[in-house]
């Protein structure tokens, strides 16, 4: 209906290595916004199998990187 508020997410992406305990890198913003949870989350997936892509097989390995992801929820009134 007219004035209702709609909300989209944004997607948050962090590169973490899980050798001892987890550190992580500065988290990455997505600048795309999606209607729901389930688009957000689904791209999370495929962007961080991207990024572990780029980073390589031997990389990934050594440091055991993973990803870690959220959807924020942002209004856009």
């Amino acid at each position: 209906y007219e004035g209702a508020v709609k909300m989209k997410y944004v997607l948050i992406l962090w590169v973490c290595s899980f050798i001892q305990g987890t550190v992580c890198m500065k988290p990455v913003e997505v600048p795309k916004l999606y209607d729901s949870w389930y688009q957000c989350s689904i791209e999370a997936h495929k962007e961080s199998a991207k990024l572990l892509q780029r980073m390589g097989y031997a990389s990934v390995n050594q440091y055991r990187i993973g990803t870690k992801y959220t959807c924020k929820v942002t209004d856009t009134s």
